[in-house]
C-alpha cells in the first residue's frame, strides 16, 4: 500500500490532481455509435455511448442484476477494440475477473485469441487457463518474439493485485483505456499506482454493496486532515470509486457519471424491496424479460406449507429462540425449519417436472457455526446438499440463485446490531446483498420480537407472506 502511494506522487501533477478529484475530467467529445450490439436495451446502449464519449475517466454505478459485465463492460470493449485502442481490465476477485473472460470471449470467436490474463493457473477457472500469460509465453524464446507479442496482443485482463506483480509490462507497453470492474472493493492505494498509466480509466461498482475487507475500526480509519476532507476523503476504508462519485455528484460534473437502472435478475416482487430501501426507487425490470413479472403459480399439495412456498415471492419464517442460547451463534429451530422448507420445495419442483441444480438454491446465514448446523441437519435427513450452496454473505457477493434461504441466526438484540453493516448513509450493505443475491423467491428466518428492534428487518417482515412451521 505504501509502496504505491509513493509511486502515485511521482506521476505528473495533472493526473495526481484528476484521480485526487481537484482536477475536472474532460466534457465529453460527441460520441454515437451505431454499431453497437442489438440485445442491448435503449438505456444501456445510452450508458455505453456515454462511457465511449467521455474523456479522462467514467464512473459507472451498476446495481445487481444489470449486465455491468455481461452487457456494458463486453459492448465497450468491443467497441474499444474496433477503434484499435489497448485494453486493460481489472477486478479485485479471480471469479469477477473470470466473468471479464468471458465477457471478452463471447464478444467473437477470434477475441479469444486476443487478450491474455495474468495471474495463477491456481486463481483461474479451467475454461480460461489456456489464456494465462505463461502458458502464452511458453514457447517464445527471444526478447524479440516477446515483445512481439506484447505488441500484438490489445487486451490484458487480470487482478490489481496480479498487475500489480507485473508493473514492469508498463515499460513494455502503452495503454489506452483501463475499465475496473467491482472497484468499489477497492481501496483508494490499490488503484492509485496503475491509473496513471493510462489515458482514460473506467470504474464500474456499486457503493450499496459489501466495501473493501478493512480490518481498522471505523474510527480508527477516520480522516481527520481538513485537506484531504476537502477532496472527499474522509475515511480510508471508503474505495476510490465511491470518492470519485461522490466528489462529481457534489460538484456537478454529471458527464463522468452514469448509473444503470435496468436491472434482469430479481422478479420485481423482489427488486421492490432493495429498490425501496436502498436504491431510492431509481431500479426498474427490462420489459422484455417477462419471467420478472409473472406471478408464482406452482402445483402443490393441500398443505397450508407448499401453498405458500409455490404461490409467494417474498416470505417470512417466524424462528423460535432457546434461552440457553441467547449468545450462542448457532438457531436450531431456523436450521430444523431450513430442513422442512427445503422438503417441500423438492417435492414442489418434482410435482411441477423442474429441475434443481447448482443454481436454484442458496441459503445465507451470519454465522460459520450457523452453516455447520444447517448442513449437519440437512444430512441427518437425507436431504443431498451437494447442489445446494449454504454460505456467509461475504461469499456469497456476486452470485445468484432462483430461491435464496437467509437464515439471520440471531438470538438477541445485540446480536442482531452485530450483523448490521451500516454505512455513513445508513445503507445495511450486507442486508442489499443478501436480498439481491435471489431471483425468483426470498425466504427469511428470523425471531420476529428482534425484528422488531429494526427497521429494515422489520420491512421485509411486513411485506412478506407469513409461513408459520411447527417443528
Amino acid at each position: 500500500m505504501h509502496k504505491n502511494l509513493f509511486k502515485f506522487f511521482e506521476f505528473d501533477k495533472d493526473k495526481r490532481n484528476l484521480v485526487l478529484g481537484i482536477k475536472e475530467p474532460g466534457k465529453p467529445v460527441n460520441t454515437n455509435d451505431k454499431d453497437l450490439e442489438e440485445d442491448l436495451t435503449i438505456l444501456q446502449k445510452s450508458v455505453v455511448n456515454s462511457i465511449l464519449s467521455s474523456q479522462d475517466y467514467y464512473l459507472l454505478w451498476g446495481p445487481p442484476g444489470t449486465g455491468k459485465t455481461s452487457k456494458i463492460i463486453r459492448s465497450v470493449v468491443n467497441a474499444l477494440y474496433q477503434k484499435g485502442q489497448q485494453i486493460m481490465l481489472l477486478a479485485y476477485t479471480n471469479r469477477a475477473v473470470d466473468e471479464l473472460c468471458e465477457a471478452v470471449e463471447s464478444i467473437s470467436e477470434e477475441m479469444k485469441n486476443l487478450y491474455y490474463r495474468i495471474g495463477s493457473k491456481y486463481s483461474s477457472g479451467k475454461d480460461y487457463a489456456e489464456n494465462l500469460f505463461d502458458n502464452k509465453i511458453k514457447s517464445i524464446s527471444t526478447r524479440k518474439k516477446f515483445q512481439e507479442f506484447i505488441d500484438k496482443i490489445p487486451i490484458v485482463v487480470g487482478t490489481v493485485s496480479s498487475i500489480q506483480g507485473k508493473e514492469g509490462l508498463f515499460a513494455l507497453k502503452k495503454f489506452d483505456t483501463l475499465i475496473v470492474d467491482e472497484a468499489s472493493q477497492l481501496l483508494e492505494p490499490m488503484l492509485l499506482s496503475i491509473i496513471p498509466y493510462f489515458n482514460k480509466f473506467v470504474l464500474v461498482g456499486d457503493h450499496r454493496q459489501l466495501p473493501a475487507v478493512v480490518k481498522q475500526k471505523n474510527t480508527d480509519s477516520t480522516v481527520k486532515s481538513e485537506e484531504l476532507k476537502e477532496i472527499g476523503l474522509t475515511n480510508l476504508s471508503n474505495s476510490l470509486f465511491e470518492r470519485l462519485l461522490q466528489n462529481a455528484e457534489r460538484k456537478n460534473w454529471s458527464w463522468a457519471i452514469g448509473m444503470l437502472q435496468e436491472q434482469g435478475r430479481m422478479h420485481s416482487d423482489i427488486m421492490k424491496l432493495p429498490n425501496d430501501l436502498f436504491y431510492e426507487g431509481k431500479l426498474k425490470t427490462i420489459n422484455s424479460i417477462h419471467r420478472l413479472e409473472n406471478p408464482l403459480k406452482l402445483d402443490h399439495s393441500k398443505s397450508e406449507v407448499q401453498e405458500v412456498l409455490a404461490s409467494n415471492r417474498l416470505i417470512f419464517v417466524p424462528s423460535q429462540i432457546n434461552r440457553n442460547q441467547v449468545l450462542s451463534k448457532i438457531n436450531i429451530d431456523e436450521a430444523n425449519k431450513i430442513k422442512t422448507i427445503i422438503e417441500n420445495i423438492i417435492e414442489i419442483y418434482n410435482r411441477n417436472n423442474l429441475e434443481i441444480n447448482e443454481k436454484t438454491i442458496g441459503i445465507i446465514t451470519t454465522f460459520r457455526a450457523q452453516i455447520t448446523k444447517i448442513k449437519h441437519e440437512l444430512e441427518n435427513y437425507g436431504i443431498d446438499i451437494s447442489k445446494i450452496s449454504i454460505d456467509t454473505v461475504e461469499r456469497y457477493q456476486g452470485s445468484a440463485r432462483d430461491i435464496i434461504i437467509f437464515s439471520m441466526s440471531v438470538n438477541s438484540v445485540s446480536r442482531l446490531k452485530q450483523i448490521i453493516s451500516k454505512d455513513d448513509d445508513g445503507i445495511d450493505r450486507k442486508l442489499n446483498v443478501v436480498i439481491t443475491r435471489a431471483k425468483e423467491q426470498f425466504i427469511l428466518l428470523g425471531n420476529e420480537n428482534i425484528i422488531e428492534k429494526n427497521d429494515l428487518y422489520r420491512s421485509i417482515k411486513n411485506n412478506s407472506s407469513v409461513l408459520n412451521l411447527d417443528i
